[in-house]
């Protein structure tokens, strides 16, 4: 796939993360991508451009990934409310990841993060575009009902579309991908 054309913003307070994952998105040929250290930046950036995606971190001071996401998901933020978000975090936690899915991050990644398990993340993202529905006056996405029915317990099951998840707690399925 070309990412030449996906405008992508990276939100990360730690500049060495930010390194890494300049690097592997100009590797995979991207060309639109801009990068803040802060929410507070993102979302000054944002006032005048909207990214096709944005890559943001779960854990930054003073605003963090939980505030960022809900403010981006608000029905007053339109149309950027719907800009899909890939959460990358040390902190892989399954309350941290329901926590995340709750407030309408699309895709949650654990570090460290490779090369292969991001460009899956991405290419995902892109091929699976989520329906949002209002949820307490922000968009949340709506996950596949089937994903709903699956309990996965330290195993690797492919969904219907052929995606792995990969996880080591006992979770029901619940539309995220976990590294």
């Amino acid at each position: 796939m070309n990412f030449s054309n996906i405008s992508i913003l990276v939100v990360d307070d730690n500049e060495n993360m930010v390194t890494l994952l300049q690097a592997m998105l100009t590797a995979f040929g991207n060309e639109q991508l801009k990068v803040a250290y802060s929410a507070q930046d993102a979302l000054k950036i944002m006032k005048n451009w909207t990214p096709d995606l944005i890559i943001t971190d779960w854990r930054m001071k003073p605003m963090g990934g939980y505030e960022f996401v809900k403010l981006m998901r608000s029905e007053n933020n339109f149309p950027e409310c719907f800009t899909p978000i890939i959460v990358v975090s040390a902190y892989s936690e399954i309350t941290r990841v329901k926590e995340a899915q709750a407030v309408g991050v699309n895709q949650f990644l654990v570090k460290p993060v490779s090369p292969e398990s991001l460009y899956k993340r991405i290419m995902w993202t892109i091929q699976h575009p989520f329906q949002y529905r209002l949820v307490d006056g922000r968009y949340v996405p709506v996950f596949d009902s089937s994903a709903q029915n699956k309990t996965l317990s330290g195993r690797k099951v492919k969904d219907e579309d052929s995606f792995v998840w990969d996880i080591d707690d006992e979770v029901e399925g619940d539309g995220i991908i976990y590294n």
